[in-house]
């Protein structure tokens, strides 16, 4: 919405000093256009500034999807803050993929929203490329880490179960010692 509307004001912006040119054709009222022109020309100016400025704010901000995690990086044009979010791709509990126009649909463009039980809330990535295969990526990765997860608790439980037919197999030695004939004088 923002850049949009930049570009609007900026467009309207620039028209302005070629309208007040057309309106300046009496000599009575030059002054008045070539002031209204000045004005037009600095309001196009900032107009320009405002989305260039929206638009690297949206070039700067990116995601970040590894095997264990998923990281949100918002940073501001010229390098005047970076915000930086993570949470583990096991915290994420449910992708949402928005896509909130016909022109967003036609240019392939979204939202993609994670719901997180983690501290840092929701993510939302606006506006990205290719929303459905964001989606389907970032799903395809929690599978894939739920299910390394589930067999590495396998594996570990494997591991244990030496442990425990050792103890069993002492408790039961134990039990032998201390048989119906073998009791302990008390």
């Amino acid at each position: 919405v923002g850049l949009v509307l930049a570009l609007l004001l900026a467009l309207i912006g620039m028209l302005g000093p070629f309208f007040a040119g057309i309106i300046t054709l009496d000599n009575s009222i030059l002054q008045a256009g070539v002031l209204l022109q000045g004005v037009s020309a600095v309001a196009a100016l900032a107009l320009m500034l405002r989305l260039a400025w929206v638009v690297e704010d949206w070039r700067n901000d990116t995601y970040e999807v590894s095997d264990s995690e998923v990281v949100n990086v918002d940073k501001a044009p010229l390098g005047l803050s970076e915000a930086r979010r993570s949470a583990g791709l096991g915290r994420i509990q449910n992708v949402e993929l928005e896509i909130p126009s016909p022109i967003h649909l036609i240019f392939n463009f979204g939202n993609v929203r994670l719901q997180t039980a983690a501290e840092s809330g929701d993510f939302q990535f606006v506006a990205v490329a290719d929303p459905r295969g964001v989606a389907e990526e970032i799903q395809s990765r929690i599978e894939r880490f739920r299910r390394r997860e589930e067999e590495d608790a396998a594996r570990r439980r494997s591991q244990e179960l030496p442990d425990w037919f050792e103890m069993y197999n002492r408790l039961e030695a134990g039990k032998d010692l201390n048989g119906p004939g073998n009791r302990p004088a008390g």
